[in-house]
């Protein structure tokens, strides 16, 4: 796991956009902190805009498809299934995987799964 990929996930707002200048090369941690931006931001076209950019890239389609849920308020439970079945061929993303289902299963009211993540 690079410095960058721990720094990009932990980082917040006002700190994204420099890290994300040292990422530019690197599509999936690139695209992820354009995600990660347009979430705390609340931007919720943004990240339906985005959804085009991952669609061939499962795990970023599957976290930005959780994220969106988030934001919108409707995640389903397939999502976050899909997203933790990632796990095992990503598993340097298992923690952020795990981070953002249990964020998920709450809005979901799903408090006790979430407290498994």
């Amino acid at each position: 796991m690079t410095s960058s990929f721990i720094r990009l996930i932990e980082s917040p707002l006002d700190e994204l956009f420099l890290i994300q200048e040292e990422v530019k090369n690197d599509f999936v941690l690139s695209t992820y902190g354009e995600i990660l931006q347009a979430y705390l931001r609340s931007d919720v076209s943004t990240l339906i805009r985005l959804e085009e950019t991952v669609k061939e890239h499962p795990l970023l389609k599957s976290l930005l498809k959780l994220r969106l849920g988030i934001r919108e308020k409707h995640v389903s439970a397939e999502a976050i299934a899909q997203a933790e079945s990632l796990t095992q061929d990503h598993p340097e993303w298992r923690g952020e995987i795990y981070f953002v289902c249990g964020f998920a299963s709450e809005i979901r009211g799903a408090f006790l799964e979430a407290k498994d993540f």
